[in-house]
């Protein structure tokens, strides 16, 4: 044989041996993919647990997205969520998120969810637009390949690489490419449930935080206490009115907090009409830390997730210095009422003086029972005040004079010369005169004139 063929034959050997080992090295990389995988807490981990794999393979730049879809289900954003550039910055930043319809090329990307789309140069390759061409030459890219990520039928990601020059893919390379694609995708999909879980529990948190704030920092006063009547929260301004502390307060049954006395009486009722699943509300002046104070308390049911009644809120509220407020504004209301009153009595009661010793009493309208004391009252006293010697009753403006008002006036007259006084009715219109004589009332012993003007030169004449 000769050293020619003694060296193809070598050679082939060679080759031989490599060709088997070729399987196990990848069942090897694969295998430690798969343990990077199961390891992988963040994103980033998702990406360094194939990296040294795809590295061997002259990668430049290395990406995962995150695909969100649309209501047809089908890509609509993809999110970078991790990346890696063999040297200075990345072309394309962490986080950033590409509106797929505005870019055609991402077509391309789509187009088979069950092979690698491979690029072997940019340039070249027809499928590619000329200004996607343009796009990556400047970033220097000239190869690319795009591994899909769908998890039963459905898009979850995408795995895309690049290289700064053409690239030819072997077999060996392919087959980790196209093995990533079922690797992969779970563990994408399964990073965005946690994602998703953890800013669904981190917002829930964050309510949850500023509940406990508003209820913590609220002026009124809020308390738990579930079916045995027991205390399971109270706010720091239920607290303080009390003059107690969380440890004496949570724990303990009502009755030692409020007394038995009110519990039994009054609380213990209510409460079991909210346990009912009624809302009960009611105010009360209460013996509190800082005195007597009015306060406005509602009762709710708590309500569990399965919708049973577990507790009750006690939400109240001072509002002593509303109480203060109505209850002033009610006494000036009364005030100005009396006021009113006393002012509408002296009017429909004037008492006129004319001189020294006469005063004038002009009455209108008409004179029942209350009104008549009024009038003997106010005659009386002005009788008094005016020292006066004759009175002059004006019922001009009395439109009806009939046995009760003919009465009325009998005993206001009778009471004025109880007090000295000589009394003179003036106004007797001739209808007045024809009813008191039809009604047979005896005036003959009462000095009455026909009109105010007579009545006064007559008082006059007796003064001289």
């Amino acid at each position: 044989m000769s050293i020619e063929n003694e060296l193809k034959t070598q050679i082939a050997k060679l080759e031989a041996a490599l060709a088997s080992q070729q399987p196990q090295k990848q069942l090897q990389n694969l295998y430690q993919i798969s343990q990077r995988l199961n390891k992988a807490h963040t994103e980033a981990d998702l990406l360094q647990a194939f990296l040294p794999e795809i590295k061997e393979h002259g990668v430049f730049l290395a990406s995962i997205f995150r695909v969100d879809l649309d209501a047809t289900h089908h890509p609509e954003w993809a999110e970078i969520i991790a990346v890696w550039q063999k040297e200075g910055d990345p072309f394309t930043p962490l986080g950033i998120k590409i509106h797929l319809p505005e870019y055609p090329f991402y077509n391309l990307w789509f187009e088979n969810p069950d092979e690698t789309l491979c690029i072997v140069n940019m340039t070249q390759d027809e499928r590619v637009d000329q200004n996607t061409q343009t796009f990556y030459v400047q970033l220097g890219l000239y190869a690319t390949a795009v591994i899909p990520l769908v998890q039963t039928g459905r898009w979850v990601g995408l795995i895309c690489l690049s290289w700064r020059e053409p690239h030819t893919f072997g077999a060996a390379e392919m087959a980790i490419y196209n093995a990533l694609i079922t690797m992969v995708a779970p563990v994408v999909e399964n990073r965005r449930l946690v994602t998703d879980l953890e800013k669904m529990v981190e917002a829930r948190t964050t309510d949850l935080r500023q509940y406990e704030r508003i209820v913590a920092t609220s002026p009124n006063f809020i308390a738990v206490v579930d079916r045995d009547y027991i205390y399971r929260l109270a706010n720091e301004t239920y607290l303080k009115s009390h003059g107690l502390t969380e440890e004496q307060i949570i724990g303990h049954h009502a009755i030692d907090i409020i007394g038995q006395e009110r519990f039994e009486k009054m609380a213990k009722s209510l409460i079991d009409r909210c346990f009912a699943g009624e809302t009960v509300s009611y105010q009360t002046w209460l013996d509190l830390s800082n005195g007597r104070r009015f306060i406005n308390i509602i009762y709710f049911p708590y309500y569990n997730d399965d919708n049973t009644i577990t507790g009750i809120v006690i939400n109240a509220q001072d509002i002593t210095a509303q109480k203060e407020m109505e209850d002033e504004q009610a006494r000036l209301q009364q005030e100005v009422i009396e006021a009113q009153q006393r002012a509408i009595q002296e009017l429909s009661t004037p008492i006129i003086p004319i001189m020294e010793g006469i005063i004038v009493m002009p009455l209108i309208g008409s004179i029942d029972t209350l009104r008549a004391k009024d009038i003997t009252r106010a005659l009386l006293k002005g009788i008094t005040q005016y020292r006066a010697q004759v009175v002059i009753l004006d019922i001009t403006g009395v439109p009806i004079v009939d046995s009760v008002v003919a009465a009325h006036l009998d005993k206001t007259i009778q009471a004025a010369k109880l007090k000295g006084t000589r009394p003179i009715i003036t106004g007797i219109t001739e209808a007045v005169a024809e009813s008191i004589v039809d009604l047979g009332i005896d005036w003959g012993r009462i000095e009455t004139l026909r009109d105010l003007q007579t009545g006064l030169r007559v008082a006059l004449e007796g003064k001289k």
